[in-house]
């Protein structure tokens, strides 16, 4: 249903009841993305302040070949998350203004010239929004929302509307920046209406034991991918 990279950022609304649901489809939509993007092409900052890591804890497989694939950890705490997302911002004004300039519009037409240095993509994923976000949190992720995927950084977003969000930040924002979906009884579904004839069916999250087995296979397949060889001729 969604096409990428136009319709990668995505928010997940839910109740305290439906967040185990948001966050199976959150997990799934990351597997997908890691088995869609080419090995070491893909860069994850993982924010959840509410299970303290536990609801991306089987990505921590992938720090055990490339550190760099998540970041180091899973951050959890408001100021980690005001430190990632500040470093995430940084990242983008430097895509805009080493690889971007004029000469490119999109992340996309600069990898396409770049080849073998493509730059990978970042993916913004926050399980528990807007838990233990500062004012200056919400600065951050308000630029990544608008101004990431021109420079291949999406969002993956579980947000319970029910929390205050911080002083400043626009909810409008939100979601005019990602594809929604909601959590209603216990299951996924598209915010938007569909026409009568179409039905929505998220895909089921993988048993454990074989998503932590497709991690692992992306993990060792990535161990080597940013090695970029040129010979002396």
């Amino acid at each position: 249903v969604l096409s990428f990279p136009q319709d990668t950022s995505i928010v997940v609304e839910h109740d305290a009841t439906g967040r185990t649901t948001a966050l199976s489809f959150l997990r799934t939509q990351v597997l997908r993305l890691l088995t869609l993007i080419p090995p070491g092409r893909v860069r994850l900052t993982l924010l959840d302040p509410i299970g303290l890591g536990q609801s991306f804890s089987a990505m921590m497989h992938l720090a055990d070949y490339d550190e760099l694939l998540i970041h180091s950890r899973i951050w959890t705490d408001e100021s980690q998350l005001r430190n990632q997302l500040r470093k995430t911002t940084e990242h983008m004004e430097n895509v805009f203004q080493t690889y971007l300039r004029s000469e490119f519009s999109t992340i996309e037409e600069y990898n396409e010239s770049a080849g073998e240095v493509a730059e990978p993509y970042h993916f913004v994923v926050i399980a528990g929004f807007p838990q233990a976000f500062s004012e200056e949190s919400g600065r951050y992720l308000s630029s990544i929302l608008t101004s990431g995927p021109r420079c291949g950084v999406h969002t993956l977003i579980a947000w319970n509307p029910g929390l205050m969000c911080p002083p400043g930040f626009d909810v409008g924002e939100l979601k005019a920046s990602c594809i929604q979906f909601r959590v209603r009884n216990q299951t996924v579904v598209p915010a938007m209406d569909l026409p009568r004839a179409l039905r929505f069916e998220a895909t089921p999250e993988p048993a454990a034991a074989d998503y932590v087995r497709i991690v692992k296979t992306v993990g060792e397949k990535s161990k080597n991918a940013r090695r970029v060889e040129v010979s002396f001729r």
